[in-house]
């Protein structure tokens, strides 16, 4: 069984903005990326969504848990969509 991961990483601004980052993924193979996700959102009922910085379009919207400890959601894409949970460290 190969377990596959992707990194992502939000700072906040000064300013009280967000800002989310793709680090890195497994997906199709091992590689650092570090590049901001596109149209980023979150709002006050911790619903996120945000557009990764890929060449194909994949987004992502979901609730942030109310402990901030994990993001659920769902990923779509012209190949489809699949459930996804991204778990804090």
């Amino acid at each position: 069984h190969v377990h596959s991961f992707i990194e992502i990483d939000f700072t906040a601004n000064a300013d009280g903005t967000v800002v989310g980052r793709l680090i890195r993924t497994t997906l199709p193979k091992e590689r650092p990326i570090n590049q901001p996700f596109r149209a980023f959102r979150i709002n006050n009922t911790r619903q996120v969504s945000w557009t990764f910085p890929n060449t194909q379009e994949w987004t992502f919207s979901g609730q942030l848990s109310p402990d901030g400890s994990s993001i659920t959601g769902n990923t779509n894409s012209a190949q489809g969509g699949i459930p996804l949970t991204f778990r804090k460290r």
